[in-house]
């Protein structure tokens, strides 16, 4: 099956990366109340999308930092942790997380400034909700 027809199925919005090319093969995972697409961006570099509109009773009282960090005009929140930096934030009634990950610690895309280029450049393209 391919990528279009599981980005159909999804019962959450789908953000992904506007003008990339099949070079950089994703994967989407398609579940009823989650998706998550993977791929190589760059050689050295793996790039997670997870988006879910389900809250745990673990997470509804976490206190979400006070950032002037935006994605997609939208307050968002960064952290790093062994060189994965995320970055999570609401959208269309969804939860959003990218995270990147470099092969090599000193990458310099391993960076705060690069995952929210690339969340900025994420555009809707399909699944419900929007």
């Amino acid at each position: 099956q391919n990528d279009q027809q599981e980005i159909t199925k999804s019962n959450v919005p789908v953000l992904y990366f506007k003008d990339m090319g099949p070079a950089s093969m994703p994967v989407f995972i398609v579940e009823p109340n989650y998706y998550s697409v993977s791929l190589n961006l760059f050689k050295g570099v793996v790039t997670l999308i997870h988006a879910t509109r389900v809250l745990s009773a673990n997470t509804k009282n976490i206190q979400v930092p006070d950032t002037n960090i935006k994605v997609r005009g939208i307050k968002a929140f960064i952290t790093e942790n062994s060189s994965i930096w995320s970055v999570t934030w609401s959208e269309f009634g969804a939860f959003y997380v990218l995270d990147i990950e470099c092969a090599k610690y000193n990458d310099k895309r391993c960076s705060e400034e690069y995952v929210l280029q690339l969340a900025n450049n994420l555009v809707y393209l399909g699944g419900s909700g929007n």
